[in-house]
């Protein structure tokens, strides 16, 4: 990852600086010089070169903690990101290849962004493979323990391989007790050839010579993303690989899976006949053709490098229309967005064309908040509001909220929490509690489903009835899910939201509902749900199913 964005973003930088321990074999890299330093005189090395921007590999990692300017975490391990996330700093964005449902919420209250890892498919040509033998299997990497965990080297020296197999090590990393522990056990080993660091131009040739790839992580470690893999399937190489979500959005097919070391080892039987070699090769490197250019792999990340401290990337869009709301109501609502538990938010505001002096005053001092877009249109009516602001939203998941109802202060926490944790779920609702604006009286709160059926909702359509299946004002989705099915319809002025929902059942999304109640619906006399239109949409609605 740090080879591409050296080979193509470094240049844009006064310097770039790579600090890291000594003992391994450093390659030069383009534009960024290599310091190899041990322990605190990292920080020595940092501090004289007050850099601008700091990525940090990882977070718990004790090397080089330096926050005396913006920083930015690199995760490559997921198990780690089920405990709490360190409190050294704050950093301005952290950064993975994948995603996990097995995370603390503490990280979820950070700044995240996932950018798929991309591959040069230049660089690296489809192998040939014929009916050799004896038939090589490579592993590519460091020699530390959470890549070439100590329980698979044992297994390779007390068992052996597949007699047609031999595994050939590339690579080392730092030169501490755990490499030379790695060459002292399998040194006699007749089926194991340490070939040892291979410059990274060297690689594409490297990959010839070899007829699958293994991945073997630790899967106490695990990983985010492996690049090995990425460039064996770009070379049209077969992978065997550990069975963890991150090594599964890497390779997905086009790899064979085993959760033991002994699965791992007998994997490469099912490899030694020719045409299955030929079969995952085609695949992978079918796979690898699918996934984004590297360059554009290395641009997304210069992009966060280059993020200011104080322009986090949100989490989560915040969509609300507004015309001519009350200031009084449209204050309160945007006091309980400020008083979210989880402040990593955007607000896309949609003025649909208010008139009211009052109200345009009142969006004018809220546009002054950083986090807070502001976008005027004329009149076009909620649909074509809420649409406008789908486009401009910068999020993968999206907040509902109406101009004049109140959130619950951990409502964007709960909601963000179980998005990340099902990631099955398209649109997340939750219960309301019902006021009466003129008395603060309550007067009701809903009940709906955790989990909407489409052949309950069918059901009640036989009926002609409408089903209240989740409360817009509520709702989190995701965006793409969302303008798939084309977003509202804006023929319907009261009714698209009900419209949207049975659209997204109907075309398999999964809509489920928080059974906590997280926003206060205000009752109040200019409601649309209260004018006689809001009944012949509904009949409208009904005669199309």
């Amino acid at each position: 990852m740090l080879q591409l964005w050296d080979r193509y973003c470094g240049d844009r930088w006064d310097a770039a600086h790579l600090v890291c321990p000594p003992g391994g074999q450093a390659f030069p890299l383009r534009h960024t010089h290599v310091h190899q330093v041990a322990g605190r005189r990292a920080m020595d090395v940092i501090r004289r070169l007050q850099p601008d921007r700091l990525v940090h590999h990882g977070a718990f990692d004790g090397f080089g903690h330096y926050a005396d300017c913006p920083v930015i975490w690199q995760m490559h391990g997921l198990p780690p990101l089920a405990q709490p996330a360190p409190v050294w700093t704050e950093p301005i964005c952290i950064v993975a290849n994948s995603d996990t449902t097995q995370i603390h919420l503490s990280w979820r209250k950070l700044p995240w962004r996932i950018i798929p890892p991309g591959v040069e498919l230049d660089r690296y040509r489809v192998k040939e493979h014929t009916d050799h033998r004896p038939l090589v299997c490579g592993f590519v990497g460091r020699w530390h323990a959470d890549k070439l965990p100590q329980s698979f080297l044992h297994h390779v020296v007390r068992y052996g391989l597949p007699p047609d197999w031999r595994l050939r090590l590339i690579g080392g990393g730092w030169q501490g007790p755990y490499v030379f522990s790695v060459r002292r056990q399998l040194k006699a080993c007749q089926q194991v050839e340490l070939a040892g660091e291979t410059p990274p131009d060297k690689m594409p040739e490297v990959y010839q010579q070899l007829d699958a790839l293994i991945v073997p992580t630790d899967p106490r470690i695990g990983e985010t993303c492996c690049y090995a893999a990425l460039e064996a399937t770009a070379s049209g190489l077969p992978v065997i690989a550990r069975d963890l979500p991150g090594l599964r959005d890497t390779c997905g097919q086009a790899a064979l899976y085993g959760l033991g070391d002994s699965d791992l080892v007998s994997l490469l039987q099912h490899l030694t006949p020719l045409d299955r070699r030929q079969e995952l090769g085609r695949l992978a490197r079918q796979q690898a053709e699918a996934r984004g250019d590297a360059r554009q792999h290395a641009e997304q990340l210069d992009c966060i490098y280059r993020l200011d401290a104080d322009k986090r990337p949100p989490m989560v869009s915040i969509l609300m229309a507004v015309r001519d709301t009350p200031a009084r109501m449209l204050q309160e609502a945007w006091q309980s967005i400020l008083d979210q538990t989880v402040q990593g938010w955007e607000l896309v505001l949609v003025d649909d064309g208010s008139r009211n002096p009052e109200t345009l005053a009142l969006l004018d001092r809220i546009a002054q908040d950083k986090r807070v877009r502001l976008i005027r249109q004329e009149p076009l009516g909620l649909s074509a509001a809420l649409n406008r602001g789908l486009q401009e939203a910068s999020c993968e998941l999206v907040a509902r909220m109406d101009a004049d109802d109140i959130m619950r202060p951990d409502r964007q926490e709960k909601q963000l929490q179980y998005m990340y944790d099902h990631q099955d779920v398209d649109i997340l609702g939750a219960q309301i509690e019902i006021f009466e604006d003129q008395t603060g009286r309550v007067v009701g709160r809903t009940h709906h489903p955790k989990n909407v059926q489409w052949a309950n909702v069918q059901q009640e359509l036989r009926k002609r009835r409408l089903p209240w299946v989740t409360n817009h004002p509520t709702v989190m989705y995701r965006r793409s899910k969302i303008l798939a099915l084309g977003g509202y319809d804006e023929t319907l002025t009261y009714t698209d939201d009900a419209d949207l929902w049975l659209r997204a059942l109907a075309g398999g999304l999964r809509l489920d509902n928080l059974p906590e109640v997280l926003l206060r619906y205000r009752r109040h006399r200019g409601q649309q749900t209260q004018r006689p239109e809001h009944r012949n949409e509904v009949q409208r609605i009904l005669a199309k199913w």
